[in-house]
């Protein structure tokens, strides 16, 4: 039942919750589409290690391209947006499976239960299970990695340890997944390397009585050289493309804004404690629409008391028990990336404590239990009947607040769902038109955005992948120390409707028929075809068609 809750909530309506796409998301839907298809990515690069997203800084992993890479030829190119969501909502499930494995074989088996439904039903995990982010593969990769881990019996119980021997397909498939840390979201470089040192001085006399063992080792041996292989490609990375590689975290980086040095580690351990506060787990979570559901925190609200209980049963029992202690080098380690950079707390980069945070609150049922005496068959029933009741109907909030705010103006702006419409009207014509002028206006007033438009064009008509690495794309950027890069034209496409671009445009080839999308007031005469209204039903959008020798 847990699990139909985890897959209901994340796969359902997947291409309108949250509404339209994100830009980042469009850009590996994208880039996925294109490595299926032609094995390059949009930019031509073969297989590349690192995808070049939107500027000259922006280079990231490109894992989630390559798990989206097959779902596209699943759902077809008609359905991209579903292809690029669909596997970060299926690896979010799988993690429920995996949290509960992991917690059953290091704490107990109803506390495995306990922490699958909390992670099944936390706001931040759902959020992050519904968008194409590189940044939603760091939850299961965590969570499924220290499954395999447990269950290769190389760290665990020592009891159990002691009778089981280590399993080698288990530990390969835990090093398989830590290879693939290294191309998953920039935070795992922070986060991996703190866990693997804290990890080994916690089961450091495991780890050698295990090493001690001549085929014990062996498989140790194996599984290592299996890290470093996948590990490979992004080392040579390092050597040939540094400046690729760094360019995004040496950019948001504390201790690169030329501050003093106080006042950056100042900075970064405010930030770091701001991660465990009030406000940022409960009342208001990320400031950023795109990060997390507007109006949740990152924790559902009954979550927080339970896991202030859960941090009481993990400090009376963290000196005999190591898989507490793991927990708590988890809890404490998940802040450490976003701590480092500008932005503050950061609900992609903090991702990886997800699985944490749910285990901390199933630990904290089992408190409530042992203070409330708990010993009756029916008492017990009662009290695990009152918590669930209370989960699933925090449950049923953040599941009302998703879709609410989806409907909400701003939300859709910033998804810029508008556009997506605007493209979706012209999937099926945009061929029979020489050029295509689309406004790149923008206004507070009106909520209109202009960002990355090209890629929302790739991804929702689609463009046939071999069509825009032939074509000319001129980029400018707004000055000298701008990150992100702006694709002024691609192929019929020009991103601007100004009135003396337009004229210049017409009088240069009179005879071309042209489409417009424009922002009301944009354009004078010619033939409506539609419009694209927002949701409290202004005018967004003006498809204009413009003859061959017709007047705007």
């Amino acid at each position: 039942m847990i699990g139909l809750l985890a897959g209901a909530v994340r796969m359902t309506s997947l291409e309108d919750l949250p509404p339209a796409i994100g830009q980042d998301e469009a850009g590996n839907g994208y880039d996925g589409h294109c490595l299926w298809e032609t094995g390059r990515d949009r930019w031509g690069h073969v297989l590349p290690v690192l995808l070049e997203g939107f500027g000259r800084f922006d280079y990231r992993p490109a894992l989630y391209a390559y798990v989206v890479a097959p779902f596209t030829a699943i759902f077809g190119p008609d359905r991209l947006i579903l292809a690029t969501r669909f596997p970060a909502a299926l690896l979010g499930t799988i993690s429920v499976f995996a949290l509960y494995g992991l917690v059953r074989r290091l704490d107990r088996p109803d506390t495995g239960l306990w922490a699958a439904l909390l992670l099944a039903v936390s706001p931040w995990h759902i959020h992050l299970s519904r968008i194409g982010h590189e940044a939603t593969l760091t939850p299961t990769l965590v969570i499924v990695g220290l499954y395999f881990l447990v269950r290769s019996n190389l760290i665990g119980r020592p009891t159990r340890m002691t009778i089981k021997p280590l399993r080698s397909t288990s530990l390969s498939s835990a090093a398989v997944v830590l290879g693939l840390t290294a191309h998953a979201y920039a935070s795992m470089r922070v986060f991996v390397p703190a866990m693997l040192l804290v990890g080994f001085w916690i089961y450091r006399s495991q780890l050698i009585t295990r090493w001690r063992e001549a085929g014990s080792r062996r498989k140790m041996v194996i599984a290592v050289a299996l890290v470093a292989l996948l590990w490979a490609p992004m080392g040579y990375t390092a050597v040939t493309a540094w400046d690729h590689l760094s360019a995004r975290s040496f950019e948001q980086s504390i201790f690169h804004q030329g501050w003093p040095l106080r006042e950056a580690v100042m900075t970064g351990i405010t930030q770091y404690v701001g991660h465990f506060g009030w406000r940022w787990l409960v009342s208001t979570g990320d400031p950023s629409i795109i990060n997390s559901i507007p109006g949740l925190g990152q924790m559902a609200y009954v979550t927080m008391p339970l896991a202030l209980l859960g941090c009481v049963g993990l400090l009376r029992t963290l000196r005999r028990d190591p898989g507490r202690r793991l927990l708590l080098a988890w809890g404490l380690a998940h802040p450490l990336a976003a701590s480092l950079a500008i932005s503050g707390a950061h609900a992609l980069r903090s991702a990886t404590g997800i699985g944490a945070f749910a285990w901390l609150a199933a630990i904290g049922v089992r408190e409530l239990r042992r203070w409330l005496g708990v010993r009756e068959i029916r008492t017990r029933a009662l009290v695990t009947i009152l918590v669930s009741v209370a989960i699933l109907s925090n449950a049923g909030w953040t599941v009302h607040c998703l879709v609410r705010t989806s409907r909400d103006p701003e939300v859709q702006a910033t998804y810029q769902h508008d556009f997506v419409e605007a493209v979706t009207k012209l999937r099926s014509s945009w061929r029979r038109y020489d050029r295509i002028f689309i406004s790149d206006r923008t206004s507070t007033e009106h909520l209109w955005r202009a960002d990355q438009l090209y890629v929302y064009l790739l991804l929702g008509l689609p463009v046939p992948p071999e069509e825009f690495q032939a074509w000319s794309k001129p980029i400018r950027y707004r000055n000298d120390k701008a990150s992100f890069h702006v694709v002024t034209a691609a192929g019929p496409f020009v991103f601007t409707t100004r009135s003396d671009r337009l004229d210049a445009e017409f009088k240069s080839r009179p005879h071309d028929k042209v489409m417009i999308i424009g922002r009301p007031g944009d354009v004078i005469g010619g033939r409506l075809v539609c419009r694209v209204l927002g949701a409290n039903g202004e005018i967004r959008f003006e498809l204009t068609e413009v003859g061959p020798r017709q007047p705007r």
